[in-house]
């Protein structure tokens, strides 16, 4: 619960806080929002760094080869 008080930004400034939450029953729920979606966000990316891994060690398609800084050619 920030009370919509300014945020540092690594020292370097202030970020103005969001006038969102200015009661606890709101801050709760978007702190069960963020906790929500922070947890989706490392779904996803493991669920992304898993399927590279298919492609490189099962598949052996190339896929991978293809996608790294442009090497490999598109069949």
């Amino acid at each position: 619960f920030t009370g919509a008080g300014p945020v540092p930004f690594f020292g370097l400034f202030a970020w103005p806080g969001l006038p969102l939450a200015q009661d606890k029953a709101m801050a709760g729920i978007f702190e069960s929002a963020h906790g929500a979606l922070a947890t989706a966000m490392l779904a996803l990316i493991a669920l992304h760094v898993a399927a590279a891994f298919k492609h490189m060690i099962i598949d052996r398609d190339g896929e991978v080869k293809r996608m790294w800084f442009g090497k490999g050619k598109p069949e």
